[in-house]
């Protein structure tokens, strides 16, 4: 009797979960930065979370197909399967999905260059990424020793710049089809 119990309860979980869409799950935001610049992002932050637990953060950044200001492009690629990832493993993270502007990039280099170096400073999209991360680790139960940054393609480049200008804010970094300067 016991097992079927669970197995309902089970059942019932994985059916929730399959009925909620990834824009029912993330909380459409807008960082407004100290200068007035504002960036839109999208914040999932786990049910249940036990009080006093610190948990990862996972930083994802877009391509250039999701860019726009409607704050739901930016979804399109990998985030669901993230947020499913931590409900089946047990292991939640807080998301943190920004959406880079229209016209704008992560990084301000040529795509179609063999090679590039990185820009002396940090797109303006990427600045205002870097301190909505940094007010989030701030306000939210962030493990400090866990977070971490992802990004597709456009994504990717800017996975690599993040990393690159803040090295001991982030875990670990796993960019996905992007490049970054080789030289740092």
């Amino acid at each position: 009797m016991n097992m079927i119990a669970t197995a309902v309860v089970l059942g019932a979980v994985t059916t929730n979960l399959c009925a909620q869409s990834v824009q029912e799950l993330t909380t459409p935001e807008v960082f407004t930065a100290a200068s007035g610049e504002t960036l839109n992002y999208r914040l999932y932050l786990p049910k249940n979370l036990t009080a006093g637990k610190k948990v990862p953060l996972v930083l994802f950044l877009h391509g250039a197909g999701e860019r726009g200001t409607n704050n739901i492009s930016q979804l399109k690629h990998g985030v669901m399967s993230l947020i499913k990832h931590g409900q089946t493993s047990n292991d939640p993270a807080i998301l943190l999905v920004p959406q880079c502007p229209n016209n704008s990039q992560w990084v301000s280099v040529p795509w179609a260059a063999p090679s590039h170096t990185m820009p002396p400073q940090p797109s303006a999209p990427m600045r205002l990424a870097l301190a909505l991360l940094r007010e989030k680790i701030a306000a939210l139960p962030v493990d400090p020793a866990r977070v971490y940054v992802t990004g597709v393609s456009m994504g990717g480049y800017g996975t690599w710049d993040a990393v690159q200008r803040e090295p001991s804010l982030f875990a670990a970094a796993m960019p996905i089809c992007g490049g970054g300067d080789t030289a740092c």
